[in-house]
């Protein structure tokens, strides 16, 4: 699945519509790391194929499990892939990501200064403000 995910939009949305990605939510916490790898990278690659792609996965409710898995002791690559996933998650333009549903990511990569992967400065500070003051 990881590798039809990463396909064509086509190979997306086959994904999808297969309701996969609840299942790789799901897959986060399972007790085999390797398992939970393949499911990060799958919904990094799932969520960076399109706005609305990335919107479904957010909606579905990846990010705070995959925000947990950062408080865990992992492998390095699973760091890595769990940040680029978690990037996905706030990229695009237009649409921009519902601030909402990732502000305590935002807020918490503003605060310790991890944040230059994200590229739209008034977001952040939107969102950052919004958190705050919300």
């Amino acid at each position: 699945m990881t590798n039809i995910a990463s396909g064509t939009q086509e190979h997306t949305q086959v994904v999808i519509k297969a309701a996969a990605v609840p299942e790789f939510i799901g897959l986060l916490s399972s007790s085999v790391l390797d398992v939970r790898e393949q499911a990060v990278w799958a919904l990094g690659n799932i969520a960076g194929d399109s706005p609305a792609c990335r919107d479904y996965v957010l909606q579905q409710g990846a990010l705070r499990p995959l925000l947990a898995l950062l408080s865990e002791n992992h492998k390095i690559s699973m760091l890595r892939n769990a940040t680029w996933t978690l990037s996905n998650f706030c990229r695009g333009k237009s649409p921009q990501p519902d601030w909402e549903l990732v502000s305590v990511f935002i807020v918490c990569s503003y605060c310790t200064g991890t944040d230059t992967f994200l590229t739209d400065r008034p977001g952040i500070e939107r969102a950052y403000q919004a958190h705050l003051l919300g």
